[in-house]
């Protein structure tokens, strides 16, 4: 069968969407009486977000980039279809019973079909396809996926022998969590934005993609030790993770000292909107390590403990301020997506006035500051302007591709 991207980027837009709606109806439940599990219905607003929207958009992008010409029509077209009834099982099915038998064997199809996609990367590329700092991004992103699996897995035999009580059931969820954000994701990205610029003939040199990876590599396994911090362990578990904090933006040093100039220039073209975008990501990447790096000091990471809107201001940030840019831009680029600077604008509106309330809930109660009224009115007002935003670039998008489609 024929794969026909248009319509599965309004697929995963759609998702995009239904989270967003998901994330409107937490608002909703602190000030509104509703009949339903706050606890469930972020489990689906999560998942849906994460991999409904994140992954299956990346999974287009790389599909376009990497495998379009090589991989049979058919077992793309299986394994993408498996993906889809997972990920829409896990959002039906997790508002009504949170993890249960029925999440979890949806939850657990998702991760088969994960290794699926990863299986055909590698076996449907040639090799001469393979010798590409862009490729080889993309692959170590899915080979990042694969290890951050280990986490699921591991919650079931915790959960049994140990307890959802025991600290390693914490480690597990952001031994996930941080592989995801910080590697498969970020890498991702990153191997799409050095094949926009291959495609324009102009490659990162092999000596300083190396030293990129190598940096990458260390920051990220290093900067892991944040999430376990609140275990409180040896101080040189926190000096170990202030290194990783240091070694990421060592990475990031190498990637600009090429993006910078010509190669910046030609990834933002002659469009307002990405000029915008890859601004934003930039700008929102480097926030986003600043706030892993000072995570890692033990002022700081006993705030983030006891303070839960720290961590999850911070997830947002990753999600909704850097990933999510990143994708509508190489989604633009590749006219997979029509995006209005007015769209992007109110998007960017709602998650900073969000982002800003998030926190400043943290900061009330650690500074002892002026409590703001009726705040989570507040919130859900502002989370209000993404969903206008993304309908927006749904609604758009939608028409732009049912006309290339039909």
């Amino acid at each position: 069968m024929q794969i026909k991207l248009g319509i599965q980027v309004n697929i995963a837009l759609g998702l995009f969407l239904m989270a967003i709606f998901g994330g409107l109806i937490l608002r909703l439940l602190f000030f509104v009486d509703l009949p339903l599990v706050f606890k469930h219905i972020v489990h689906a607003h999560s998942h849906t977000a994460i991999l409904g929207w994140i992954y299956l958009a990346l999974v287009l992008v790389i599909y376009k980039n990497h495998l379009k010409s090589h991989v049979p029509n058919r077992v793309f077209f299986f394994i993408y279809s498996s993906t889809l009834v997972s990920i829409v099982g896990m959002m039906l099915s997790f508002p009504f019973q949170g993890y249960a038998a029925v999440s979890i064997i949806f939850s657990t199809l998702f991760l088969f079909c994960s290794y699926g996609f990863y299986w055909s990367f590698l076996k449907y590329i040639p090799k001469e396809k393979r010798a590409s700092p862009a490729y080889k991004c993309t692959h170590l992103a899915l080979l990042y996926m694969v290890i951050s699996s280990i986490g699921p897995w591991a919650i079931g035999p915790i959960m049994s022998i140990l307890g959802a009580d025991s600290p390693w059931y914490r480690v597990a969820i952001y031994f996930y969590l941080h592989f995801q954000y910080n590697a498969w994701m970020i890498l991702a990205l990153i191997g799409g934005f050095l094949f926009v610029l291959e495609q324009k003939k102009v490659y990162m040199r092999q000596a300083n993609f190396k030293s990129f990876i190598i940096f990458f590599h260390w920051g990220v396994c290093l900067s892991f030790l944040i999430s376990i911090l609140f275990l409180k362990p040896n101080i040189f578990i926190y000096v170990a993770a202030i290194i990783g904090g240091v070694f990421q933006f060592l990475a990031l040093w190498f990637l600009m000292n090429f993006f910078r100039k010509q190669p910046l220039k030609l990834l933002a073209g002659k469009s307002k909107v990405n000029v915008i975008l890859i601004k934003t990501v930039l700008l929102f990447y480097f926030i986003k390590l600043l706030m892993q790096f000072l995570a890692a000091f033990p002022l700081i990471a006993s705030y983030i403990i006891n303070f839960k809107n720290l961590a999850i201001g911070f997830l947002h940030w990753v999600f909704l301020g850097v990933v999510t840019p990143a994708i509508f831009y190489l989604l633009h680029e590749s006219n997979l997506l029509k995006l209005s600077l007015r769209n992007y604008e109110i998007y960017l509106l709602g998650f900073l006035l969000t982002e800003i309330l998030i926190f400043w809930q943290a900061l009330v109660k650690i500074f002892n500051m002026p409590n703001l009224p009726n705040l989570y009115y507040w919130l859900f007002t502002a989370s209000c302007f993404i969903v206008i935003g993304i309908g927006g670039v749904f609604i758009s998008t939608f028409k732009r591709n049912r006309k290339t489609t039909s």
